[in-house]
């Protein structure tokens, strides 16, 4: 709830701003579908989760922000982990086309997970916090249908930080175009 009332703070502030300097603005949700190793390393796991972004585009170039937030919880007998892992990212883009037909693009990226474990055995309980830095290239299809439904497809690599192996990923985004 947070993050859609800070995306609305932002999208609101730059409306101004984007009447007298013609940007485009769009906003709406993703679905993210990634590829990365967990504690063994001879599995790769498949993890998705949603999104909420704001972008802003000077065609050519565009910027978007994302958040989104993923929960896990596994347990076995007396014990139990959950684990909340809350992303913001940056990314900036640059647009080979006219966003008007089916538009590629290229794409750079810096963020963090802000992640919070909770691990409880028998009646011990305990929380910790951490934050893990990620930076990250894609590229991408971007398209409009009736003047303001937007479509995205886009792929990524990511490397974050504290971890060897990069993580690969899809993205779909749809939103409104304004």
């Amino acid at each position: 709830m947070r993050a859609l009332i800070f995306l609305s703070l932002i999208l609101s502030g730059a409306n101004c701003f984007a009447e007298a300097s013609k940007l485009d603005m769009a906003m709406g949700f993703g679905m993210e579908s990634r590829m990365q190793r967990d504690v063994n390393p001879e599995y790769n796991t498949q993890q998705n989760s949603g999104q909420l972004y704001a972008k802003l585009r000077f065609w050519p170039w565009a910027l978007e922000i994302e958040t989104g937030r993923s929960e896990l919880d596994s347990g076995q007998g007396s014990l139990r982990i959950r684990s909340e892992s809350t992303l913001l990212g940056l990314w900036g883009r640059y647009e080979f086309k006219d966003p008007g037909t089916f538009a590629p693009f290229a794409s750079l990226g810096v963020g963090s997970y802000f992640d919070v474990v909770d691990t409880t055995f028998e009646s011990s309980h305990d929380r910790r916090t951490g934050l893990r830095k990620f930076m990250g290239a894609g590229g991408g299809v971007s398209t409009v249908f009736w003047t303001h439904l937007q479509v995205e497809l886009e792929g990524r690599v990511m490397t974050l930080e504290e971890t060897k192996d990069p993580i690969f990923s899809g993205l779909i985004r749809i939103g409104c175009q304004i």
